[in-house]
C-alpha cells in the first residue's frame, strides 16, 4: 500500500474514533485538513443537514497523490438511525481509480448504478453503501449506525458482492486530549 492511502486510512481510523463517541454528527459544515507526514495534502469538506427523513452529508474530497489530484464528490441519505436510503459517489478513489455510482434503496430493493452498469440486489439485514474510504465523515455514520444495531459482527456492503462484509471491532478505549 503506498503511504498516501496508508495515511488515510489511518486518518479515517482515527476520524471514525473520534465521531463514534457522538451519537450523530450535529448539522453543520466541517473540514477535515487531511496530512502526510504532517504535510497538508488536501481537505474533505463536508455539510451534514437534517432532513425530514433522517440526514443527509456532502462531501467534497480533495487530495494532491504525487502529484495527481485526487477529487470525490458523494452524498449520502439515511433514516434517523444512520439506516442508508441513498448515496451517489463520483470521482477519483486513487490515481487509477474512477468510481461514478449511484445507489437508491427502496422497498427492500438496492438500484445501483456504477459506471454504465446497472443491477438491483436485495438491502435485507444490516447493510452499509461504502466504495473506498472518502468521505472521511460516512465512516463516523457506520460507527453510529453499528452502535444503532448494537453492534453485529458483520454489516453488508453495498454495492460489492453478496459474500463483503464490513467487520468493525471494538478494541477499547483512547484518551486524548487535545
Amino acid at each position: 500500500m503506498n503511504r498516501t492511502l496508508t495515511a488515510i486510512a489511518v486518518l479515517a481510523s482515527a476520524v471514525t474514533a473520534m465521531l463514534a463517541g457522538q451519537p450523530a454528527l450535529a448539522p453543520g459544515e466541517l473540514t477535515y485538513e487531511i496530512r502526510l507526514i504532517e504535510r497538508p495534502v488536501g481537505f474533505d469538506r463536508v455539510r451534514i443537514t437534517k432532513e425530514s427523513y433522517g440526514h443527509r452529508l456532502e462531501s467534497h474530497f480533495d487530495i494532491l497523490d504525487r502529484g495527481t489530484p485526487i477529487k470525490v464528490d458523494s452524498t449520502f441519505m439515511a433514516g434517523p438511525d444512520f439506516t442508508p436510503r441513498a448515496a451517489e459517489i463520483v470521482g477519483k478513489t486513487y490515481r487509477f481509480v474512477n468510481v461514478d455510482l449511484s445507489v437508491l434503496i427502496e422497498n427492500g430493493r438496492a438500484s445501483i448504478r456504477h459506471r454504465g452498469q446497472t443491477s438491483a440486489v436485495q438491502a435485507v439485514g444490516p447493510f452499509f453503501i461504502a466504495r473506498g474510504y472518502a468521505p472521511l465523515a460516512a465512516r463516523g455514520w457506520l460507527i453510529n449506525y453499528w452502535e444503532s444495531l448494537e453492534r453485529p459482527q458483520t454489516i453488508r456492503a453495498l454495492p460489492e458482492d453478496a459474500n463483503d462484509a464490513i467487520r468493525i471491532a471494538f478494541r477499547g478505549e483512547d484518551r486524548v486530549t487535545a
